[in-house]
């Protein structure tokens, strides 16, 4: 089970972290706070992830992924399968 966690600081948020995890959402068919079928991914938002400099924030298993952008989600999930 992977562990996918969006950031949804001030600075995340005002640069398109909503986007990022409609992606998320969109692609895993899922709700943040729900975990997937088959268990393989839980999705969830975070406060601050404290890495304003390159928001957005995504952060899957320990992994810390900044400035992402909603094009790159389906490359991300291909890493944890």
């Amino acid at each position: 089970r992977h562990v996918i966690r969006v950031c949804q600081g001030e600075s995340c948020f005002a640069n398109g972290c909503t986007r990022v995890l409609r992606e998320f959402q969109d692609r895993l068919r899922m709700k943040a706070v729900d975990a997937s079928a088959g268990e393989r991914f839980t999705l969830e938002t975070m406060s601050c992830a404290g890495n304003c400099a390159v928001a957005p924030t995504v952060i899957i298993d320990g992994d810390l992924y900044g400035r992402v952008v909603s094009s790159q989600i389906a490359a991300l999930l291909e890493r944890y399968k």
